[in-house]
């Protein structure tokens, strides 16, 4: 489109740029970088000019000589700092929140005038936002997802009463649930086999070492096993899934991003998902499939795990197939990609939810807990 040119501005260590959907299989990133570069690929093919450049923890811009040639400003997360280098007399000024709780800084900045619209990865991220600046529009958009459901009725993984095959995907030091996920493991070991695998990066010697304990103390435990496997691309990842019993899953409950590719990731692959902290709860989707996958506390899952047998776990993997379906229109990069434009476009969006959401809000916190954050940020 004529005169229309875009700038994501994020903070991410890495964005991949894909030539086209199926690319984003063979890429390993952060699902924010993730979703910036699926955004971007949609854009470009309804001839819209993107460009996705990085940001310093300053909010200084890296290799631009002209902010002024944007149209379109879209800020994501940490890269609000940046705000005073773009003029909202005649560029369009977008923050997108892919984490939750922002700090003071941020909710100044918003409050400043700045930016026009909010737009956030979850109900729950809405919600927050909402209540903290209520001076900008807020539309709630899924992050987009880039596979189709491939998953199939009959699994052809070993049997549970055998061993159970359990995989974690994620960080060691962000504290997006791997604490959760060695506790798990080692209490489920103590009663019988389990395979785990966890997939991630480690960030210094203290977490390796770490590692190498804990490996040393599951294989005590009934011919039990715990391997790492360091960082792969997502297709690879998919191999995993399509092997294992159970994706145990957290996020930071802190600074999370939307509950994450990799929940989805384990349904298209015949996996099922169990979200392992409060973190990882609250951004969990509300759907049938959410009483089959979230526990109210750790006991619960290795409970759950100790008792499991193959009858119980093939009524949770024919669940998991009959509502994946039910809700994963809404990931979809053509419909995802559609509520961009009409936020880019000043089309009219529905922001009914906004008050919605900050109800979603309260009643997963409560009063006294959103006080607390109130006043701690």
């Amino acid at each position: 489109m004529k005169n229309i040119k875009v700038l994501i501005l994020h903070n991410e260590s890495f964005v991949p740029l894909l030539k086209d959907i199926e690319s984003a299989r063979d890429v390993s990133c952060s699902g924010t970088a993730l979703s910036i570069s699926l955004v971007a690929l949609f854009l470009n093919s309804r001839n819209i000019a993107v460009d996705v450049r990085g940001a310093s923890s300053s909010g200084d811009i890296n290799a631009i000589e002209d902010s002024k040639q944007y149209s379109h400003v879209i800020l994501v997360s940490h890269a609000i700092k940046s705000y005073q280098l773009f003029n909202s007399a005649y560029q369009k000024v977008i923050f997108w929140n892919h984490n939750f709780i922002m700090s003071q800084e941020f909710t100044d900045i918003l409050n400043k005038g700045g930016v026009s619209h909010g737009v956030c990865v979850s109900d729950y991220h809405a919600g927050w936002l909402a209540f903290k600046s209520r001076s900008i529009k807020v539309s709630r958009i899924y992050n987009p997802f880039f596979s189709e459901p491939s998953i199939v009725k009959k699994s052809a993984k070993c049997s549970v009463e055998k061993e159970i095959n359990l995989v974690f995907s994620g960080s060691v030091s962000k504290n997006k649930g791997f604490g959760e996920f060695i506790k798990v493991v080692e209490s489920v070991a103590k009663h019988r086999k389990v395979v785990a695998k966890f997939y991630g990066s480690l960030t210094s010697d203290f977490e390796q070492q770490r590692l190498n304990h804990i490996k040393d103390r599951i294989r005590k435990f009934n011919d039990s096993s715990f391997d790492y496997g360091g960082m792969i691309q997502r297709n690879e990842l998919y191999n995993v899934m399509n092997n294992s019993h159970f994706l145990l899953y957290g996020l930071g409950e802190k600074a999370s991003e939307t509950f994450g590719y990799s929940f989805l990731d384990a349904q298209v692959n015949n996996c099922i998902p169990i979200t392992l902290n409060r973190g990882g709860q609250q951004e969990t989707i509300v759907t049938k499939l959410k009483n089959k996958t979230v526990f109210n506390h750790i006991n619960s899952i290795v409970d759950f795990l100790i008792t499991l047998d193959d009858r119980v776990y093939d009524e949770y993997l024919y669940n998991l197939n009959d509502d994946f379906s039910n809700y994963f229109e809404r990931f979809r990069l053509p419909i995802v990609g559609e509520q961009w434009l009409k936020i880019l476009f000043d089309e009219e969006v529905d922001t009914s939810l906004v008050l919605k959401n900050i109800f979603y809000f309260i009643k997963i916190n409560g009063l006294k807990r959103i006080c607390q954050l109130k006043n701690s940020t």
